[in-house]
């Protein structure tokens, strides 16, 4: 896993989210459903990525938790020392452009198939989540004795 990787991954998911929500927000009301099912699956495939995504994270972090001291927002956040501040920026900007884009698109077609726009930025937090997991920098665990009681 590499951080290249990461950073296309996530400005790819932005950029795919962000076109399916303008198209399907133009076809919404168009007789022709096979546009707004397309998007629809595009933002279906980001949340599945996203949630596999976090729970690999999730499950890496777990594994590193026994050398390093691995925190909740260095993990999902890149908080702290944890990843360099241009990748960070990058993560959290690209979450923020979900998320509005998401909000947008849902308020502005709510109880239809665009709402569905909403359901992607798992995308972002899946990028997030890999990220702290696999790259980021964590203290060492300190040795400490472990007392059964």
């Amino acid at each position: 896993m590499t951080a290249a990787l990461l950073r296309k991954t996530a400005i790819g998911a932005t950029v795919a989210h962000l076109l399916a929500t303008i198209v399907s927000l133009i076809v919404e009301d168009n007789p022709n459903e096979s546009y707004l099912a397309a998007t629809s699956v595009v933002h279906m495939v980001l949340f599945g990525g996203g949630v596999a995504a976090l729970f690999a994270g999730f499950l890496k972090g777990l594994g590193r938790s026994r050398t390093k001291e691995i925190s909740v927002g260095g993990l999902f956040f890149l908080s702290g020392e944890t990843a360099p501040a241009a990748d960070r920026r990058l993560f959290l900007g690209c979450l923020g452009v979900q998320v509005l884009t998401g909000i947008v698109g849902a308020s502005l077609a709510p109880l239809t198939a665009v709402a569905f726009t909403s359901l992607a930025p798992a995308a972002g937090f899946g990028c997030l989540a890999m990220y702290g997991a696999y790259l980021g920098i964590f203290p060492e665990r300190e040795n400490s004795t472990r007392v059964d009681a």
